[in-house]
């Protein structure tokens, strides 16, 4: 069992609490505390104050922030602007997944799913698009499913004309290639 202690001078009630993975990052509210270490204290990431997230992944690593995304630099204890782009248009119902250099950043509606597939290059320090993918006209929020090295992503949910619908999509980040699987019917 491991003891943590925390003391902090945080102010007010704290609502929203987030811990990694990994548990060397957590955050209180919009605040990001990370360990250098496992047996290292937690620090404020320095620039919590211009760092004003919306969303953030599991890890920790990727965040949206205003139209951009970001990423922690252990080294600053800071996050960084890492990619920009006007069609990044994702909101706070946005969900952010990354498995080793892979990153896929979804957003549901009443009636469609939009999402963007990248591929870190990390020796280069910026993001790759692989793929965006727009579908539109179900009648309820559709759902997204994804494998667990985020190389398959399924959307399905009911179209506004009543029958199901499945899109598969295959992302092959190796040659940054995207392909659509004929699902089962």
């Amino acid at each position: 069992m491991t003891t943590v202690s925390i003391t902090s001078s945080i102010s007010g009630t704290i609502s929203k609490w987030m811990i990694s993975d990994d548990c060397s990052r957590f955050s209180a509210g919009n605040n990001i505390f990370a360990s250098a270490s496992s047996n290292s204290s937690y620090s404020s990431v320095s620039n919590n104050n211009a760092f004003n997230w919306t969303v953030i992944d599991s890890t920790f690593t990727y965040a949206l922030v205003s139209g951009a995304i970001w990423k922690y630099n252990s080294t600053a204890n800071a996050f960084n602007s890492y990619y920009s782009s006007s069609n990044l248009t994702f909101t706070s119902s946005s969900t952010i997944k990354s498995y080793s250099n892979r990153l896929i950043i979804y957003e549901l509606t009443s009636s469609a799913a939009n999402a963007m597939v990248f591929l870190d290059n990390t020796t280069s320090s910026s993001l790759s698009l692989i793929s965006t993918i727009s579908l539109s006209s179900f009648l309820a929020a559709p759902k997204v499913a994804l494998s667990p090295q985020l190389s398959k992503l399924i959307v399905y949910g009911t179209r506004s004309n009543g029958t199901l619908y499945t899109s598969f999509y295959y992302f092959d980040y190796s040659k940054l290639t995207t392909s659509t699987l004929t699902f089962p019917t």
